[in-house]
């Protein structure tokens, strides 16, 4: 059996420079999907130093326990209580804090204030900048790896409609020798 160099359908030969551009193309896909997971693990890093910088570590006292007060509540393990904290002057301030569930009043939690003293979120940290560079590279990737399935598919079926044609032109054309036993089996 010889091995053919091309195929000798038009619809193949279109078939395999389809499939050679797309594989190029998810190469392509995979260096954009890691570019776009470290500049978004950059961008997110930077902002969680920028955010170290403008906020400062403080410990809150608890003004009343942490249980739940209302069934809306009842699914969290963290409750927002009433709290006491001094800033870094010495000043002393009150609101409300997320703390976890069942501690008791005077206990003490960590917060993050920022630079009048009030409660803010931490810090975002290395290890949020690392996950949200992954899931940005995978959302990335996965978009681009369903485009380029979905431009295969439609090559795929482009395909099979030409080739279903063309069979079908061929038979038009064998089927009046074949009705009239002129045609041989074989």
């Amino acid at each position: 059996m010889a091995l053919r160099t091309k195929p000798a359908r038009m619809t193949d030969r279109i078939e395999d420079v389809a499939a050679w551009v797309l594989i190029a193309a998810g190469l392509l896909v995979v260096l954009f999907s890691y570019l776009i997971g470290v500049q978004t693990h950059n961008q997110v890093q930077e902002r969680g130093r920028v955010e170290s910088t403008e906020c400062m570590p403080a410990v809150a006292r608890l003004v009343s326990d942490s249980t739940v007060i209302d069934a809306s509540n009842a699914s969290s393990s963290t409750v927002m209580v009433r709290a006491t904290w001094q800033d870094r002057s010495g000043a002393l301030h009150a609101g409300l804090v997320t703390v976890p569930r069942g501690l008791r009043a005077g206990s003490t939690v960590a917060i993050w204030i920022d630079a009048s003293g009030a409660n803010v979120p931490a810090p975002t940290t290395a290890k949020d900048a690392l996950l949200t560079g992954f899931i940005a590279g995978g959302m990335a990737a996965a978009v681009g790896i369903a485009l380029l399935s979905g431009l295969w598919v439609l090559v795929r079926r482009a395909a099979m409609a030409a080739n279903c044609a063309h069979w079908d032109a061929e038979w038009r054309n064998v089927a009046p020798l074949w009705s009239r036993g002129e045609g041989s089996r074989g």
